[in-house]
């Protein structure tokens, strides 16, 4: 038996999908349009830009000298307090300085029971306020200096009443005291 044929079908993409995938070509290339003309409108809400007059810069030299005139660091006992070293701190530049201080201190517990206190005053016994120093951070300014000027910076050691027994057989710790000099108006 003969069997009649069917119709042969086309297979392939129909006129209706063909245009789906045009119309979202055509919506993606009218975005990315639209986004390149809106982001330099938006920039502009961001970006300011001002005029100012000439300016006057005025510099100078900072020059800080540091001269050690007395004391060395003390040997403490445990609860004892006692002078350390005397410092002459001379500004001989053309602009005033403020003086901070940092300290560091040797490892192990008598390092870190040892307390250094600094202050500053016209002469070698250093009346002027005095400022506790953590190892590791800075000092707030103890002292102004303006150019030709001269101070004296006084050091205090403290060992702590709960050092550790350990601590009397440690060597003694290493101490380092920056000094730094810092531009002012």
């Amino acid at each position: 038996m003969i069997r009649p044929s069917r119709p042969a079908r086309l297979t392939g993409s129909r006129p209706t999908d063909r245009r789906i995938g045009a119309d979202a070509v055509v919506v993606t290339v009218a975005l990315l349009i639209a986004a390149v003309i809106a982001v330099p409108g938006s920039m502009a809400a961001w970006v300011e830009t001002e005029q100012a007059g000439a300016l006057v810069v005025t510099t100078g030299t900072a020059d800080l000298h540091i001269a050690q005139v007395g004391g060395g660091v003390p040997r403490l006992s445990p609860g004892q307090t006692s002078s350390g070293p005397v410092y002459v701190l001379e500004n001989s530049g053309d602009v005033p300085l403020e003086v901070t201080a940092g300290v560091s201190v040797g490892d192990g517990a008598l390092g870190s029971a040892t307390t250094v206190t600094l202050s500053s005053g016209g002469s070698e016994d250093c009346g002027g306020a005095a400022i506790s120093v953590s190892p590791g951070v800075s000092s707030p300014p103890f002292a102004r200096l303006d150019p030709g000027e001269t101070t004296y910076m006084c050091t205090t050691f403290s060992l702590a009443t709960t050092t550790p027994d350990a601590a009397q057989y440690e060597a003694e710790p290493a101490f380092t005291i920056t000094m730094t000099g810092v531009q002012v108006r």
